[in-house]
């Protein structure tokens, strides 16, 4: 940004002048009604809206990151398609770009001169998080305070080295500098430093280096200036995000004491916290507020590490909504189309509203290509070839020309591969022998497709020796710790390094013997992953609703969810009286009584499975014995022992009321469960349970013997009730097609306390 620093100083005191007053606001959120909130958000104006995006992925004296930059790129075609913001209204910096003074300088220039009253501001940085010492601060000594590491973060001095670092309190004081009080800061970085560069098979956005001695001399005359032109009279003593009257919100993408993560896919890398903030917000249908979104973030991020992402502000009466805007459109999206190639008849989508997991392996998928309702006339296009986000689609019945940039696209079809295994990292911290007899013994496993190096491709598992002491069941079911001492066996851990629960072997165990030994958990893994690409709440046209109620100690709606694309209508997301929102995971009480309520709102009758994994890492599947006796003349085993829905109707889980503890057992920790609807029976998969008909009486959770198994043949069930064309299949004997209106896959992840 060629602006002097005077000028800049000058022009950010005109820009304070014309701020009147601070957000005092209520120090604690409240209960809301969602409609509510939704309907004053599309009645506020919302006037202009502007955005600095910030991602460094390149740095010269650190380890680089790697998804930095695809963070900028999510955040931006979300702010366009689902905000409407206007391109021209979006800054970007990516790496050498964002130096400390192009970052403050671009703040003023182009959100500081610019925003007014009423307008919306985003500020989004996605890169190193550090910490810098300020000496003689408090009567104690100095004091650690967090900053952002721009491009230049490291300058040479001739005594102690200094950093060029972009201080918290700077930040805090350039967003109170707008006219505007709309502001949303979104940090993907975070500060706890020293730890190492890879949690798992994931990259740590703390700084590596030890915290600097002192921030650059520029750094905080420049900050000095920013309280010399507010004339508050305040201390030098920085910010508390939590106590100060921030015009806005803060959104963080772990706790200050956690690092932020960034993961790899099939062509891309991207922060954990950006992703799924972003993915979720481009399938969302209205009403969606801050909290809620940041918890769906959550139960994204959850089943891989503890990062627990923050929202940072207070509001009275109505909760805020994202970005403080209304989504637009009212509909969902999986994507938009950005480019038209005429000359290959191929349009281009971003497609960052797929979870990450189906887009690594979406295939020829089919999309509509919406501005309002689906019709019989509704144009479609098919994935032909991917790069990352991006994929270049043909026309289906149509030719691409036809199409216009801009347009949205909602998933019509999904194509998954059929045969899809398990990625397993190997931990850096074992010996090359280790890994070499690893790598052989996993080759031999079916379940499992690769074996990589930790850090170098994505990944479904890693595998590695424990930690002493060992953490793995306190941290995960805040269970006491295993009565032996600890030791260094073997065990597989998530991409996050959560040990997973109950696959710790001896400290004298061979490699090949602890891999052996590990099949049944790869298999319940898998599975994992299977179920996770059935998940389709944003996308399916089946009109269904699951609602968590617990009735003891104290009767309250927990939780309810329902599809966002029902043919009939829209639908609520979310429940209308949920109580105190943060972005934590919804916990259930052990002991507690509950039920399930699981609607139809459609008007043709529903096939329900309900499966999971209890917080011992055991795969669950609902056990729903027949209500037909074999003596019936009538009797079918498939269509008798299916748990069903009639149209618009609603069942009630546990259907025997003795059984009211059905799904929270005597562990604690995190629950993950699948709740899929199909408009078939899914006859594969139940023929598969016959082994189950001894479970005893009533609706209750069991332990699956066969979870892989299991989970292919209901992708195979989902497939037949789908009853695509083959033709739309390259090689049909090798993909699922699995169509929208035909399935709907839900997934819950909870807290059992």
């Amino acid at each position: 940004m060629g602006l002097d620093r005077r000028t800049f100083l000058q022009g950010l005191g005109l820009g304070l002048l014309t701020w009147g007053g601070q957000w005092m606001v209520s120090p604690k959120a409240k209960a809301f009604p969602l409609g509510n909130a939704y309907a004053q958000g599309l009645a506020t104006p919302t006037g202009r809206k502007l955005a600095l995006l910030v991602g460094i992925d390149q740095y010269p004296y650190k380890s680089p990151l790697q998804g930095c930059g695809t963070d900028v790129a999510l955040q931006r075609e979300l702010l366009v398609h689902r905000f409407g913001f206007q391109r021209g209204d979006i800054v970007s910096l990516l790496n050498q770009e964002a130096t400390r003074e192009n970052i403050e300088s671009a703040f003023s220039e182009h959100l500081i001169q610019q925003a007014k009253e009423g307008d919306r501001v985003v500020f989004h940085f996605s890169g190193y998080g550090s910490q810098v010492r300020l000496p003689g601060t408090t009567e104690e000594g100095e004091l650690l305070v967090r900053s952002l590491v721009p491009a230049d973060g490291v300058i040479a001095t001739k005594g102690e080295p200094a950093v060029n670092d972009l201080l918290e309190e700077t930040l805090i004081l350039l967003a109170r500098s707008l006219s505007t009080r709309h502001v949303t800061l979104v940090l993907d970085t975070s500060y706890a430093s020293n730890g190492p560069e890879l949690r798992g098979n994931l990259r740590s956005r703390s700084s590596p280096s030890e915290p600097a001695k002192r921030p650059s001399p520029e750094e905080l005359a420049f900050q000095e200036q920013l309280r010399l032109l507010r004339s508050a009279g305040r201390s030098a003593t920085p910010l508390n995000w939590g106590k100060s009257s921030f015009p806005g919100f803060i959104l963080t993408a772990a706790a200050h004491d956690q690092p932020a993560l960034e993961s790899q896919w099939n062509g891309f890398s991207a922060g954990l916290f950006t992703y799924a903030l972003t993915q979720y917000l481009w399938e969302s249908t209205p009403p969606s507020t801050l909290y809620i979104s940041l918890t769906r973030a959550t139960e994204t991020l959850r089943p891989l590490t503890t990062q627990q992402p923050q929202g940072i502000g207070t509001f009275s009466g109505n909760p805020p909504l994202v970005y403080d805007l209304p989504l637009q459109p009212t509909f969902g999206a999986e994507g938009a189309i950005i480019a038209i190639d005429e000359e290959q008849n191929m349009v281009q989508l971003t497609l960052g509203g797929l979870p990450a997991g189906v887009l690594d392996v979406c295939g020829n998928s089919r999309f509509w290509v919406v501005e309002g309702e689906i019709t019989p006339e509704t144009p479609q296009v098919q994935i032909r070839s991917r790069n990352g986000l991006k994929a270049k689609a043909k026309g289906v019945d149509s030719p691409a020309t036809a199409l216009k940039v801009g347009q949205w696209v909602q998933e019509a079809i999904r194509v998954l591969p059929r045969h899809i295994g398990l990625v397993v990292a190997l931990d850096n911290a074992l010996q090359r022998i280790e890994r070499v007899d690893a790598t052989s013994a996993f080759a031999n496993i079916k379940v499992v497709s690769s074996v990589v190096t930790a850090g170098e491709q994505r990944a479904d598992c890693l595998f590695g020796k424990a930690k002493s002491p060992h953490p793995v069941t306190v941290a995960m079911t805040d269970l006491q710790p295993l009565d032996r001492p600890p030791t260094k066996g073997y065990e597989l851990f998530s991409v996050g390094n959560l040990p997973i629960p109950n696959t710790l072997g001896m400290a004298d165990e061979a490699v090949r013997s602890a891999v052996n030994r590990l099949i049944p958990h790869l298999k319940t893994l898998l599975a994992g992953k299977l179920w996770g690409l059935m998940v389709n709440e944003g996308s399916s046209r089946l009109g269904v609703t699951v609602r968590f109620q617990l009735l003891q100690p104290q009767p309250m709606t927990l939780l309810e969810r329902s599809t966002g694309r029902y043919l009939g209508g829209v639908m609520s997301q979310n429940a209308p009286n949920l109580a105190d929102r943060t972005s934590t995971l919804v916990t259930l009480p052990v002991g507690g009584k509950l039920e399930c309520q699981l609607v139809n709102q459609g008007d043709r009758k529903l096939y329900v499975l309900l499966v999971g994994l209890d917080p011992l890492g055991n795969p669950l599947v609902l056990y729903t014995p027949a209500l037909s006796s074999l003596s019936d003349p009538n009797y079918n085993a498939i269509e008798s022992n299916s748990l069903q829905i009639e149209a618009g109707q609603t069942l009630t889980l546990p259907r025997t009321p003795s059984n009211l503890n059905w799904f929270i057992t005597g562990s604690t920790g995190v629950v993950e469960l699948f709740t899929l609807f199909s408009t078939e029976p899914f006859s594969e998969t139940l023929t598969l349970l016959t082994s189950l008909a001894n479970k005893g009486e009533g609706d209750r959770f069991v332990e699956l013997p066969n979870p892989q198994e299991v989970a292919q043949a209901i992708l195979q069930d989902i497939h037949n009730a789908s009853a695509v064309s083959p033709d739309i299949l390259s090689s049909p004997t090798d993909f699922y097609a699995l169509n929208v209106e035909t399935w709907a896959g839900l997934h819950f992840v909870l807290q059992v306390v």
